[in-house]
């Protein structure tokens, strides 16, 4: 499957996308796959993502881009 940038994305991929009912973008990691998609896990702090702790979103592959990022503690 591939992002909006033709970039090939796999399980555990640090994305940017913009969550459901937010105003902006936020940082997180794909945790699974959908027939059309992926479900992508989020942090609205803005914190390291933790998938078991944190919120989840399907999201089309075309809405999310593939980022390298380091988080910060």
């Amino acid at each position: 499957m591939k992002d909006k940038l033709g970039q090939e994305i796999s399980i555990g991929d640090d994305v940017v996308f913009n969550p459901p009912v937010y105003k902006g973008l936020a940082f997180g990691r794909i945790v699974s796959f959908t027939p059309k998609g992926c479900r992508v896990a989020f942090s609205r702090s803005g914190k390291q993502v933790v998938e078991a702790l944190n919120e989840s979103s399907v999201q089309f592959s075309s809405d999310i881009v593939k980022v390298n990022i380091a988080y910060k503690s």
